[in-house]
């Protein structure tokens, strides 16, 4: 059992061939995160292969599914997005020699629908986009939150988060959290906070966050806050779980 008053987790997504430099900047510092990885990228971003995801796997990083071919599930057909789901896990579970269970949304895109056929295709957890938590857990395992992206927000996108839960305090959280990683001035607070912070690594090097990243890092372990994969963050929910949704 993880004996922390804080924990954080990092999970990357799209499964870019940048995310082997993730992997090394986390092992530099003897830490895990995780990957969400599709085997086809539709917005024709490189992909890594599964031989990658083998090497990842036996380096003790958890590899997830983020469905097949990377395709919103909301602007499919039911049976479409089943395909998607159901595929995608097993592409994962083939290339890794284990079991999947926690599944995160293309572009946090998801129907009821959705939800369900997540659940029926044997994942136990899902990954949003949903931002501005400190503690980034749901009451619904299939929700799951964020604290904030490691990438720049433009007013519109907060504006888009606020308008979804109609909170402006919600738009100005992320605003304070999203601008404390990118400009390296990161703060943990004193009492329990379960961060979860996500990214793409093809962004970390667009615009040259490799050091903000770091930092982060640096001061995460710096103030005693333990590291962990996302399934370890999630199978502490019962622990650390504050009603934020």
């Amino acid at each position: 059992m993880i004996d922390q008053k804080s924990l954080a987790t990092f999970s990357w997504d799209d499964g870019h061939p940048l995310d082997i430099r993730i992997a090394q900047l986390f092992n530099k510092y003897g830490l895990r995160c995780t990957f969400y990885i599709p085997k086809n990228n539709s917005e024709n971003l490189p992909t890594l292969s599964p031989s990658d995801l083998r090497e990842l796997s036996k380096d003790n990083f958890d590899i997830h599914s983020h469905t097949l071919n990377h395709i919103y599930l909301n602007k499919l057909q039911p049976h479409e997005q089943a395909s998607e789901i159901q595929s995608g896990k097993k592409y994962i579970e083939d290339a890794i020699g284990q079991a999947d269970n926690i599944f995160c949304y293309p572009g946090g895109r998801y129907t009821k629908k959705t939800i369900d056929l997540v659940k029926g295709a044997g994942f136990e957890f899902a990954r949003t986009v949903d931002m501005g938590f400190d503690c980034a857990y749901s009451s619904n395992n299939f929700l799951m939150p964020t604290t904030t992206i490691i990438a720049p927000l433009t007013n519109f996108q907060i504006l888009k988060h606020s308008l979804k839960r109609r909170s402006l305090l919600r738009g100005l959280n992320i605003l304070k959290l999203n601008n404390a990683v990118i400009n390296k001035t990161w703060a943990s607070q004193l009492d329990a906070r379960c961060y979860h912070f996500w990214g793409h690594s093809w962004e970390i090097d667009k615009y040259n966050l490799w050091e903000s990243l770091e930092i982060l890092i640096q001061n995460l372990v710096a103030s005693n806050i333990k590291i962990v994969s996302n399934k370890e963050f999630y199978q502490q929910k019962s622990l650390y779980y504050k009603s934020n949704l």
